[in-house]
């Protein structure tokens, strides 16, 4: 849910949301199987950023690697997403 948020809500990189956290502290939910396969890239590839603006490119790249890994949970994702938010979008 939280990389659902943040790459196609347009979500707050630096602090979550809350709607969110309150959502998932008041309903049960079965947590899906995680896919073998996390993404391309890895937090090493964060790592070796030379300066901020690379860091910054490296994590969103991660994210969206593992975020595109996760292709067969969007479908869950997204209307969790949008019940904890009641249909709003959330920046």
């Amino acid at each position: 849910m939280g990389l659902c948020w943040l790459i196609e809500r347009g979500g707050s990189r630096a602090v979550g949301s809350e709607p969110l956290r309150r959502f998932l502290g008041t309903i049960a939910l079965e947590k899906p199987a995680l896919p073998r396969a996390r993404g391309a890239l890895t937090v090493a590839d964060v790592r070796g950023a030379a300066d901020p603006d690379a860091h910054y490119r490296a994590v969103d790249a991660w994210a969206r690697s593992t975020w595109d890994a996760y292709a067969a949970l969007h479908s869950i994702a997204r209307p969790w997403i949008a019940q904890a938010l009641g249909g709003r979008v959330s920046r």
